[in-house]
């Protein structure tokens, strides 16, 4: 029986999260809700574009349930990863840090050479900010503000 929520969840470096996700010591669905629990506190910090809670749960749920029926689809089976907002991912907004982008939501998920997902089964269901293409090195998302790097706030983080 995996174990309920727990903070130290989201301590976890990624090898170790996957061994105990494949290894059953913990469900996709409990670690996403840590995962998410660090976002929320974290929210100030304003480094996603995107973030679907009930997408992230939804295909944490069903990561799980394709674990308990014995299969495991890659080494990142049930893994929440968060995109750069720079590849399309079908369903959540992709805007490049571009104006003329504000309101793009691809139908399509990017090719299978440029996201991981496909081949390791991880819960792709965030999206990163990334700098505007048009000032790249200052690298100012202008479609909804600059995100904070969390270690100096007066810092610019911009995951790039």
């Amino acid at each position: 029986m995996a174990a309920a929520a727990n903070s130290s969840w989201s301590e976890l470096s990624l090898r170790a999260a996957a061994a105990h996700l494949r290894d059953g010591d913990i469900t996709a669905e409990v670690y996403a809700q840590a995962l998410l629990a660090v976002c929320a506190a974290n929210r100030s910090l304003n480094a996603f574009i995107s973030l679907d809670r009930d997408r992230v749960l939804s295909e944490a749920r069903t990561a799980d349930l394709v674990r308990m029926r014995g299969h495991l689809l890659g080494p990142l089976h049930g893994v929440p990863l968060a995109i750069k907002d720079v590849f399309d991912v079908a369903g959540s907004p992709t805007t490049a840090g571009t104006p003329a982008l504000r309101d793009y939501v691809p139908r399509h998920t990017a090719p299978r050479q440029t996201v991981a997902q496909p081949r390791s089964a991880a819960v792709m269901t965030s999206k990163v900010r990334f700098g505007s293409k048009v000032d790249i090195c200052a690298a100012i998302d202008r479609v909804r503000s600059t995100p904070d790097s969390g270690h100096q706030v007066e810092r610019e983080g911009n995951g790039t």
